[in-house]
Parts: structure tokens; C-alpha cells; sequence
């Protein structure tokens, strides 16, 4: 399809995933810095108890742990969140703390148990917090299924602004095809008007030319008002003949409009625009008593380099002072009774303009091989 890319389509089909790995890596590194945040100031919890020797370290802080664990809802929704606490001689405090023979020895002691809570608070213990999201969890299935949606909405919305783009411009070409073809039409019934009328005019001219000889012999008196009629049919049939020839010239120009305007019309590339706004803003700033029609810059932009010096030197004198500036000849449209004046430059140059107000309007600017469209155009007006 014309109005959807080939790289715009690998972006959206792209992204989703490559949204949902970012997305699981950025969400694992925050729920590890959180939860480890939050287990070290619970995990231990009053610490009135533990110096009492009324509990074990160990005890405690899984109690702590587990309680905590319990109460995150992200868990239920495929979370696994892995802690792991140790002494600092390796000790693994928890998961699953282990009592052993110097812990049942040091329950029956209150003051030894406090003692050991003491030195292993002391010397401090080690807390790692490791969070995974697995595939095919609640969480992970419901983010991969949001970006899916989101760039799927995202694509569905650039594929109708596409579409509604090409359809308004396929019907405005498809207006244009029909007018030139009516107005092809309409000349292909004058002509074989014309032609009808040229074989009546020769049938007529046959039979004037047998009276003629029949009555030559009679009445040679009226020979000479014979051949003067002759001569006048002739006429007729020469006017006929250059008639036909120029309306033959129309609808081959037609039908070369016809296969112009047949041909899809690329947009505006984001560059061409940027540089006729350019061209615009130039011209309205250096010259105060111009006014330019947008079909003139764009006729001004396909010129080459050359042209476009020469038909700038046009413009500026007819700036300055048009009435230095020499012109070809007029141009009459048959829709306004303002006269358009043609001006030559750089031999296959050609510029049109007239009056307004008390200003010059530039209406079209282009060469000799696009004069029958400016024509048209200033025909149209």
C-alpha cells in the first residue's frame, strides 16, 4: 500500500516487544530497590526484645520477612520476589533460619540469647533482594497485551490518515478527468459537425460544377457568375478544412491534459515545502510591490539554476518599474476582463503577470514546453 511504509510497519511491530523487555528490566530494578528498601526497616523490627533475650534474631526476622512477603499483591500476580539475609561469618539467617544445638542452649539462657542478637547485630548483617517477572504471568501477559493494543491503535490511526489522504485526492482527480473528458467530448461533436458540413459542401460543389458544364453551353453569359460561385464554396471549404485542423489541435491538447492529470500526483516532499516557504519569504521581504501566486513559485522552483537567476532579474524590474520591462504580448482569458501580459526571458522563459491595485501579481512562471498548462491556468482564472 501506498500510504503505509514498509519501516513504518516494522517500527509498530517492533516496539511492542521491545517495549515489554525494557519494560520487565526497568520494573525487576525498581521493585529490587524498593523491597530491599523496605524489608531493612522492618526485618528487625523492637529491638527491646531481642536485648531482653526474650527472642532469637533469626526467628524474628523471618516472622518479619514472611509477613511482609505476604502482604505484597504483586506476588499473587506472578512476582517472584527471592530474599536472602546473612550473618556476617556466612550465616544464612534467612530463608528457612535452622536452629541448631548453640541456639537451644542459648534459648534456655535469656542472657546469652541477648548476648548473641547483640554480636550478630553488631557485626552486622547482609541483605540481598533479588525480584523476577516471569513470562506468561498475569503481569507480564497484561504489559505485553497493553503495548500490543497501543501501537496496534497507533498503526490502525496512520493507516486511515493514509487512506482518507489518498481517497480525497484520487476523487479531485477523478473531477478533473471528468471535466476534460466532457470538454473532449464536446469538441469531438463540433468537429463531426464540421465535417458533416465539409461532405455537404462538396456534394453541393459537385452538383454546382455539372450545372456548370451543362450550362455552358447554353448560356455562356452566365459562366462567369458559375465560377465565381465556385470560387466562394471554395472558400467556404478552406475555412471549413483550417477550422477542423484547429479544433483537431484542441483535442489532441486535451488528450495529452487527460494523461497529465491520469498520473498519481506525489505529495509534497517535507523538503520541497520548506524551500518554496524559503522562495515565498524572500520574495515578500525584497520585493514590497509584488504580489506571487502560488503557482508561480512552484513554476519558479522546477526551473534550473539558469532560469531561475534570469527569471529573479524579471521580477526585481518588475519591482522597481514595470513599465522598463518589455513585454511579449497579451493574454486574454475568457472567464475575467483583466488583461494577463507575457513577458520572455533567457529565450525559453516565460512569466506572466497583470495589474492589481496598483501592484503586479505574478501568476505563473515556467518555459515554453509547460505554456500550454500556464494557459490553461490563466484561462481558468
Amino acid at each position: 500500500m501506498k500510504f503505509l511504509s514498509f519501516k513504518i510497519l516494522v517500527v509498530f511491530v517492533l516496539l511492542p516487544p521491545v517495549c515489554y523487555i525494557l519494560s520487565i528490566q526497568y520494573l525487576e530494578n525498581y521493585l529490587s530497590r524498593k523491597y530491599s528498601k523496605e524489608i531493612e526497616e522492618i526485618y528487625i523490627g523492637d529491638t527491646g526484645p531481642l536485648f531482653a533475650g526474650s527472642a532469637l534474631l533469626g526467628q524474628v526476622i523471618n516472622d518479619h520477612i514472611d509477613e511482609y512477603l505476604r502482604n505484597i499483591t504483586l506476588i499473587r500476580w506472578g512476582v517472584v520476589v527471592n530474599v536472602t539475609v546473612r550473618a556476617a561469618n556466612g550465616q544464612r539467617v534467612y530463608p528457612a533460619y535452622a536452629k541448631t544445638e548453640e541456639d537451644s542452649i542459648t534459648e534456655s539462657d535469656p542472657m546469652q540469647m541477648a548476648a548473641e542478637n547483640y554480636r550478630i547485630l553488631q557485626k552486622g548483617l547482609n541483605i540481598r533482594v533479588d525480584v523476577s517477572l516471569p513470562h506468561n504471568t498475569l503481569i507480564s501477559n497484561s504489559m505485553l497485551g497493553g503495548y500490543s493494543i497501543i501501537f496496534m491503535l497507533g498503526l490502525y490511526f496512520y493507516y486511515r490518515t493514509g487512506a482518507r489522504k489518498i481517497m480525497i485526492e484520487e476523487r479531485r482527480q477523478r473531477e478533473n478527468i471528468d471535466k476534460l473528458v466532457a470538454l473532449e467530448k464536446s469538441q469531438s461533436q463540433k468537429l463531426s459537425f464540421l465535417t458533416q458540413n465539409r461532405e455537404e459542401l462538396a456534394v453541393e460543389i459537385e452538383k454546382t460544377r455539372e450545372q456548370l458544364e451543362n450550362e455552358k453551353i447554353e448560356a455562356s453569359i452566365n459562366e462567369d457568375n458559375f465560377i465565381e460561385e465556385i470560387v466562394k464554396l471554395e472558400e467556404k471549404i478552406s475555412e471549413n478544412v483550417a477550422l477542423q485542423n484547429e479544433l483537431q489541435e484542441n483535442i489532441e491538447k486535451l488528450q495529452k491534459k487527460i494523461g497529465s492529470f491520469k498520473q498519481v500526483k506525489r505529495p509534497e516532499t517535507t523538503k520541497t515545502k520548506k524551500e518554496k516557504k524559503n522562495i515565498k519569504k524572500k520574495f515578500t521581504v525584497l520585493y514590497k510591490n509584488i504580489i506571487i501566486h502560488d503557482r508561480a513559485l512552484n513554476g519558479f522552483m522546477a526551473l534550473s539554476d539558469d532560469l531561475q537567476i534570469k527569471g529573479e532579474e524579471i521580477i526585481h524590474q518588475l519591482n522597481h518599474d514595470a513599465q522598463q520591462v518589455p513585454v511579449k504580448r497579451k493574454v486574454f482569458s475568457k472567464k475575467s476582463r483583466v488583461t494577463v501580459l507575457e513577458v520572455l526571458f533567457a529565450y525559453k522563459g516565460r512569466l506572466y503577470f497583470r495589474n492589481i491595485n496598483g501592484k503586479i501579481e505574478i501568476l505563473s512562471i515556467g518555459t515554453k514546453n509547460s505554456q500550454a498548462g500556464d494557459l490553461a491556468f490563466l484561462d481558468n482564472l
